[in-house]
């Protein structure tokens, strides 16, 4: 591989990482025993391990409530929907009760409605 290929493929792979972080941002913000994460932008593959993390992260410290903030959340995949659902069932094991305040996006909408997921999640509305 010459130079001129090497850098470019350096540069394909640090456009797509920042990519990544611009499509799946999250926050923690905590107060007493109750943890919001607000999520903003496309809630998909992308996000998986940073979410997880930060979700086992916020956990540590126990807490009474765990609210997703999705208002922010422009598309969410399958895997999206996965992590909701992997959230909930930790939600159910660890004792903690989950609000997920719903997103106004279509795309979000239409997902979780055509998943089901609208009917069997804690969604919320506006601000908790």
């Amino acid at each position: 591989m010459n130079t001129k290929e090497g850098a470019d493929d350096r540069r394909a792979r640090r456009l797509a990482a920042e990519a990544s972080v611009r499509a799946c941002q999250m926050e923690v913000e905590r107060a007493d025993h109750r943890a919001t994460l607000m999520l903003a932008g496309e809630f998909d593959a992308s996000c998986v391990l940073r979410f997880e993390r930060l979700l086992r992260e916020t956990l540590e410290d126990p807490v009474k409530c765990m609210v997703l903030d999705m208002r922010e959340v422009t598309f969410v995949d399958s895997t999206g929907l996965a992590l909701l659902l992997r959230t909930e069932a930790a939600s159910r094991q660890d004792g903690f009760e989950l609000e997920i305040v719903r997103s106004p996006a279509a795309a979000v909408r239409s997902a979780l409605e055509a998943s089901g997921l609208e009917r069997v999640l804690p969604f919320v509305n506006g601000s908790t």
